[in-house]
């Protein structure tokens, strides 16, 4: 399972572990999970959704080790309304890996003005370039 909760969880079929929070029964996109993108893999066979709509989409997800592993989806109304279209954007595909899935968000972020960089983000929030100067790192050689 590949499921957006903080910096990301990745979530192997035999993983001895439940989901940390798993109690909790779900939560909202731009809550719980900081993106809208969900996968699951099987042997050479995966799912990935995106949630076009996902400002009241509630996701749920499950792993119970040695049973079974779901992302459940759900839509609570806006303002009390359910009136209208939710999408949400399937691909099933062979061979991929959490890594193409993380590749094929970003190529979905940039071909819908979602994706950008820190440089534009600062025009907005200067901070931002301050916070960059700050990162500290080491070459290795």
């Amino acid at each position: 399972m590949v499921l957006p909760h903080g910096s990301g969880y990745l979530i192997p079929a035999d993983c001895p572990d439940e989901i940390p929070g798993q109690g909790h029964k779900g939560g909202f996109i731009g809550a719980r999970w900081t993106l809208p993108m969900f996968g699951m893999l099987r042997g050479n066979d995966s799912v990935w959704v995106i949630a076009e709509t996902w400002w009241d989409c509630e996701v749920e997800a499950q792993h119970i080790p040695d049973r079974h592993s779901s992302i459940d989806f759900h839509w609570r109304g806006s303002l009390g309304k359910l009136d209208y279209s939710r999408r949400l954007l399937l691909g099933f595909e062979q061979g991929l890996d959490y890594v193409k899935m993380a590749k094929r968000y970003r190529l979905y972020a940039k071909q819908n003005g979602l994706l950008r960089t820190l440089k534009e983000k600062s025009a907005e929030t200067p901070s931002i370039l301050d916070d960059t100067k700050s990162i500290l790192y080491r070459l290795v050689k």
